[in-house]
């Protein structure tokens, strides 16, 4: 399953931490506060997206597993 999306407006950082916590078998819940915690975050069937600055020319693009649930919060 893919999700992408480009964002125009930009969002500041509100949450921090660890991007990943869990078991490496995807029965884990990864974080996302900024585009470098994406890699590791898609490796778990929960996903928690928080707030954060795409940087203008980048693309924030998930490719997750089948099952993933995302979570987004400000």
């Amino acid at each position: 399953m893919l999700f992408g999306l480009t964002l125009v407006s930009l969002f500041t950082l509100s949450a921090a931490g660890s991007p990943y916590y869990g078991s490496a078998s995807g029965n884990c819940i990864g974080e996302i506060s900024s585009l470098s915690d994406v890699s590791s975050a898609v490796k778990c069937t929960t996903v928690n997206i928080h707030s954060f600055t795409v940087p203008a020319g980048k693309t924030f693009s998930l490719n997750l597993l089948d099952g993933t649930t995302v979570n987004v919060s400000e």
